[in-house]
């Protein structure tokens, strides 16, 4: 046997010699690991007497039951409920009713209710205080202040909790759903969440993906500040003030959420507020008072949505530069796009492409499924009710319509309107997102306002015949 030969050999054996060294020490922890039971008929009555007795790896079996008391947990344990539910952790209306302060704990299947009321403490449910590789899962918050706290903590996983606010109390009154400070690398999927004040908040915490959530009746279904290199995806937002509101963040990533019914004076499918370089990718924008509205914005790009029987489509305002606006289809919104300055510094295609709009009245001679003529968004009506909200009460309205035709054949009033070189005409995005919805046109609200436009003018004319019968001659 040559040098090579024996060498070799014995750098074979250092290998397996400290490969089965490794594995006798993890057999060891393996083999350390035991499990607590709690419950009235268990070794351990509480919960903070089993978490005493334990140490790092164990698993605490809480059986149900209701347990009045507030647990800090500073070991690497995993606290596990048998019936998901049905052991109740109760606080006592003071501060935190868990407090996490070792990184690898599990809590999983519990209902925790009834925590602190104080915004300056930030009272909750859960509190994950400097401590990573949590995972809060399949538990129920109710009667909490902030549903789950998370303070300069990373690659922690929340999923499928349910969490219930205080509904009773106003948006200023209550907390955030899952609140992240000073965090990255963070999983947040599958969750309910619903009579908070944020559904999800973000505060300085980047590199995090929130998927398969759904958020109702709150003011911000999601809510990033300073926050970057996020991303949120199939996620549900509905009956909120807003859907999501990205603020002085960069580098969102959104893509096939749904935004429905946020409704409400100044209410908003998504709103952009200083935001950079994101992209809003294939989401449906439906039945909201705004679908789309951006501010102070620039160097996004908006493509492949469906914004769909809004009040108003999309909202940019002239203080937004270098969005990129394309494949996007424009349905049936009562005012597909509002504009505030002459000037638009976005541009509203992209290589030949733009947008699909419902009521484009071109044509296509050849065939290449780009309109012929370009398409503009405003009409004098339009500009009127941009100056004028209430206006769209006459939305559809023979007054509407005549305005509109007039202002085609002679456009003499300058006014705030995008233009669309490349107008599609194919809607290329809505059938797969609508075809299990059932929507009711806008045009149907704009038939009544006719109707009752057609009905006010028929008695205005018989009130005017009566009286000059009466005081005529």
């Amino acid at each position: 046997m040559g040098k090579t030969d024996t060498k070799t050999s014995s750098l074979i054996f250092k290998f397996l010699t400290i490969t089965i060294f490794i594995q006798m020490l993890l057999f060891a922890q393996q083999g350390h690991a035991a499990d607590l039971e709690v419950g009235n008929n268990q070794p351990y009555k509480t919960i903070s007497a089993a978490l005493k007795k334990a140490e790092n790896g164990d698993t605490i079996k809480v059986y149900p039951g209701n347990y009045k008391e507030k647990l800090e947990i500073n070991k690497a344990v995993s606290l596990v409920s048998i019936e998901k539910h049905s052991a109740v952790i109760e606080g006592d209306n003071n501060k935190h009713i868990i407090t996490i302060k070792s990184p690898n704990v599990v809590i999983n299947g519990f209902k925790i209710t009834n925590s602190g009321k104080n915004f300056l403490d930030n009272d909750a449910g859960i509190l994950i205080e400097k401590s990573d590789q949590t995972q809060i899962v399949n538990n129920l918050f109710e009667d909490v202040l902030f549903g789950i706290y998370v303070d300069s903590s990373e690659g922690n996983l929340i999923k499928n909790n349910e969490i219930y606010g205080l509904k009773e109390k106003k948006f200023s009154e209550r907390g955030n759903g899952i609140h992240f400070y000073n965090s990255k690398n963070n999983i947040v999927e599958g969750n309910t969440i619903t009579d908070v004040r944020d559904g999800m908040y973000f505060d300085h915490t980047d590199q995090t993906i929130v998927m398969n959530n759904k958020v109702t009746g709150i003011r911000y279904g999601l809510h990033y500040m300073w926050s970057n290199e996020n991303t949120f995806k199939n996620n549900y937002f509905s009956n909120n003030v807003s859907g999501a509101a990205i603020m002085f963040s960069k580098k969102i990533n959104l893509e096939q959420n749904v935004f429905e019914n946020n409704r409400g004076y100044r209410a908003y499918g998504m709103f952009f507020q200083t935001a950079e370089d994101s992209v809003v990718e294939n989401n449906l924008f439906f039945n909201n008072s705004i679908g789309i509205y951006s501010d102070l914005s620039r160097g996004n790009i908006i493509k492949k949505n469906t914004i769909f029987q809004n009040d108003i489509g999309m909202e940019i305002l002239g203080s937004n530069w270098d969005d990129i606006i394309y494949e996007n289809s424009f349905i049936d919104n009562l005012q597909q796009v509002s504009v505030n300055e002459i000037k638009i510094n976005d541009q509203w295609y992209y290589e030949n492409r733009g947008n699909y709009w419902s009521n484009y009245i071109g044509i296509d001679m050849d065939k290449d499924g780009i309109g012929d003529t370009e398409h503009h968004s405003g009409s004098a009506f339009e500009f009127l009710m941009y100056q004028y909200p209430h206006f769209r009460l006459f939305v559809e309205s023979p007054t509407a319509k005549m305005l509109q035709t007039v202002d085609k054949m002679f456009p003499v009033m300058e006014r705030a309107e995008i233009i669309d070189l490349y107008p599609l005409m194919e809607d290329i995005n809505s059938h797969p997102l609508l075809e299990h919805m059932k929507a009711t046109s806008n045009r149907t609200a704009g038939i009544i306002t006719f109707v009752v436009s057609l009905l006010i003018v028929v008695f205005s004319i018989l009130l005017l015949r009566r009286i000059s019968i009466r005081f005529g001659r």
